[in-house]
């Protein structure tokens, strides 16, 4: 990210869960792990690789681990292990960690459903994709796993997290419209929200209704289900006549050709 597009924030409130003197110090030092790839070193058993290092300490492969086992993949599905493996690499600052586990207390997946937990993991994430943009923009990072944590957080109330996502939303939006245009689920799903919200956008159910629609309907994982929820979600605020239009506008749509990048 060029020094032009760096966005900052301001202090948050005394009452926040954690504050960002308290992230800041050492966590770029043990961060940008975590954003190349969450590959450990290609062994000849990743899993048990994965869960030497673990054991060890490293938070990376105790957030791998944790997907093992939240995915079942190489392990039976098991989010009570997956909890505690999350919890480890969330202690560390890990953000797609915190991140995870605020999906997980949220849901009611492997626990109780808790609005508290799922608030503070998902505050506790912003406060570290804040620290991480504010001390060196976005260079290295996936920007869609930083700002979602991000959006999480000012959804929830984070009070910095919303004015960096209102800037972040403007300042992709150009982007966002093109992946959505050539068929990306998730720029598909994220335009459609900012159609909802009407942010940085004008509010429009009709166009909201129509990208989710068509998120779902391009998507074969997670935005897939998401998509469907935002799109009757939207609809019950919508008359009869919106959704017909919102449907033939979906049924309508063509993808556009791929830029090369």
């Amino acid at each position: 990210m060029s020094d032009e597009t760096r966005l900052q924030v301001t202090a948050k409130d005394a009452d926040s869960s954690l504050s960002l003197s308290k992230v800041a110090p050492g966590l770029v030092a043990r961060g940008r792990r975590d954003a190349e790839g969450l590959v450990l070193r290609e062994p000849t058993d990743r899993l048990s690789k994965a869960r030497q290092l673990a054991e060890r300490g490293d938070a990376d492969a105790q957030y791998e681990l944790g997907e093992a086992y939240y995915e079942g993949q190489g392990v039976p599905r098991d989010y009570a292990e997956a909890l505690g493996w999350f919890r480890k690499a969330a202690d560390q600052f890990h953000l797609y960690a915190n991140t995870h586990l605020g999906n997980m207390y949220e849901r009611g997946e492997g626990v109780p459903a808790d609005r508290a937990e799922a608030v503070r993991y998902y505050s506790r994430a912003a406060d570290i994709a804040i620290a991480y943009c504010e001390s060196e923009g976005l260079r290295g990072w996936d920007p869609d796993w930083v700002m979602g944590a991000v959006d999480k957080g000012a959804e929830h109330g984070h009070t910095e997290a919303q004015v960096l996502a209102i800037a972040w939303q403007r300042l992709k939006l150009p982007e966002t419209r093109r992946r959505a245009e050539e068929g990306d689920d998730f720029a598909q799903w994220r335009l459609g929200h900012l159609y909802q919200k009407g942010e940085v956008v004008p509010q429009d159910y009709v166009l909201a209704h129509m990208w989710f629609n068509l998120s779902a309907s391009n998507s074969s994982g997670d935005y897939q289900g998401q998509g469907a929820k935002a799109r009757d979600e939207v609809a019950g605020k919508m008359t009869p006549g919106q959704i017909a239009e919102a449907q033939r506008l979906a049924r309508e749509w063509k993808p556009k050709p791929r830029l090369e990048t």
